[in-house]
């Protein structure tokens, strides 16, 4: 039997194809020095970003703040805030704010004088 031998000496997460080192798929670099993925660390994103399975990603998914609240993301971390006129746990459920009704008795004091 013939023994193929690996001449492209690829580093880790790379293959050899048709003589030249590539990265697998989700990872980055040239096959030959380095093959990383996008992220390994909350840092190696954009601020407005999160490291999730290793790609940078918008971590203001569906779900992950309560009904009605606002999701934005401040260095790598969700922050969920119910929006003005409204209360709650941004993380269960932000409701309207009631307002009870002011009631004035218009002959207090009197008018007459």
């Amino acid at each position: 039997p013939v023994i193929q031998e690996d001449t492209c000496n690829c580093v880790p997460n790379a293959v050899c194809k048709d003589g030249f080192c590539e990265c697998l798929p989700d990872f980055y670099g040239d096959g030959y020095v380095s093959c990383r993925p996008e992220c390994v660390l909350n840092n190696d994103c954009p601020s407005n970003k999160a490291c999730i399975k290793y790609k940078c990603k918008n971590p203001c998914v569906s779900g992950t703040c309560g009904e009605g609240a606002i999701c934005d993301v401040i260095n790598h971390a969700v922050s969920c805030n119910c929006p003005p006129g409204t209360t709650g746990n941004p993380f269960v459920l932000c409701k309207p704010v009631l307002h009870e009704p002011v009631y004035t008795n218009p002959c207090q004091p009197s008018p007459c004088g």
